[in-house]
C-alpha cells in the first residue's frame, strides 16, 4: 500500500503496466508528498534500447505532462536522449537532461523494472530560466534540480 493513499500500490503499477503495452510509455504524476516537490515522469521509454524514462521536478501539472509526453513520442520515434543532451525545438527555452540523484523517487517505474537490483537511473528535464540561467547556477551544490 502507497504512504500516501488507501489504494494499493500493484493496483496502480498494473493501470500502468497496461498503458505501456498499449501505447509504449505511461505518465505518472505525484503531487509531491513529503519532498513538497511536484513530479511528472515516464515509464516504459526504459524498454527502449539504451533510454532512460524521464522527470519533470516542481513544473505546473500541465506543462510537465505534455512536456514528458511530447519528448516520450520523440523516444517512441526512434529518438535518443542521454545526460548533457540540449533541445532548443520546444518552445522558446533551451532544455538539458542531467541524470536524477534519487531516481528511488519514481515509485511506479521502480515498482515495475527494478525488481530486486538497484532503482533504475532517470533523466530529468531542465531548462534555463527567464534570465538565462540553470537551476544548478542558483542553488547550492547537491541540492536536486527543482524548477517551478
Amino acid at each position: 500500500m502507497c504512504e500516501l493513499c488507501p489504494i494499493d500500490l500493484s493496483d496502480i503499477v498494473e493501470e500502468h503496466r497496461q498503458e505501456v503495452d498499449a501505447d509504449g510509455f505511461s505518465i505518472v504524476h505525484t503531487t509531491g508528498g513529503t519532498s513538497g516537490y511536484p513530479l511528472t515522469y515516464t515509464v516504459g521509454l526504459s524498454r527502449q534500447d539504451g533510454q532512460r524514462d524521464l522527470l519533470v521536478s516542481g513544473a505546473p501539472v500541465a506543462l510537465s505532462y505534455l512536456l514528458v509526453d511530447r519528448l516520450a513520442r520523440r523516444v517512441l520515434a526512434g529518438e535518443h536522449f542521454d545526460a548533457g543532451d540540449q533541445l532548443d525545438d520546444l518552445g522558446r527555452v533551451l532544455m538539458r537532461f542531467e541524470p536524477v540523484s534519487h531516481p528511488e523517487c519514481a515509485v511506479i517505474l521502480q515498482a515495475m523494472y527494478a525488481e530486486d537490483g538497484p532503482p533504475l537511473p532517470l533523466l530529468q528535464v531542465v531548462w534555463r530560466d527567464d534570465h538565462g540561467r540553470w537551476p544548478w547556477e542558483e542553488l547550492d551544490a547537491g541540492v536536486d534540480l527543482v524548477q517551478t
